[in-house]
């Protein structure tokens, strides 16, 4: 598995478990993740975009190993606070998606009222 679907499960898997239902989707925010979360996240989402820097770590274990298992926690942090604007962008847009998967999934289909403009869902 590439380390890009590796971290778009992840993600994926973080706003089913952890995200919550309203009336207008899933919600989830970064800092409603538990650290060790946020530093999986964050370590996933370097692995995946960063490629190009991995020659810092080429004699060490993977970047997720360093991170998640570092005792320093400003390491962590430093590492995490970098991040995690991207990041807070990728769970934004993949918040939308899991809810259509999720959705289409369950029988529903999203239609948009040609008055208004609204979209809502509706059972097939």
């Amino acid at each position: 598995m590439s380390v890009y679907k590796e971290l778009i499960d992840f993600v994926d898997d973080l706003i089913r478990t952890c995200g919550k239902i309203e009336s207008d989707g899933y919600e989830l925010d970064l800092d409603d993740l538990s650290d060790e979360d946020q530093y999986k996240f964050a370590a996933l989402y370097w692995e995946a975009n960063e490629k190009e820097l991995d020659f810092l770590y080429k004699n060490e274990d993977s970047l997720i190993q360093v991170i998640c298992n570092d005792n320093s926690e400003n390491l962590k942090k430093l590492f995490l606070e970098y991040h995690k604007p991207h990041m807070s962008i990728l769970l934004s847009d993949r918040l939308t998606i899991v809810e259509k998967e999720d959705m289409y999934d369950m029988g529903f289909m999203n239609r948009r009222d040609r008055d208004t403009g609204e979209s809502h869902w509706v059972a097939l």
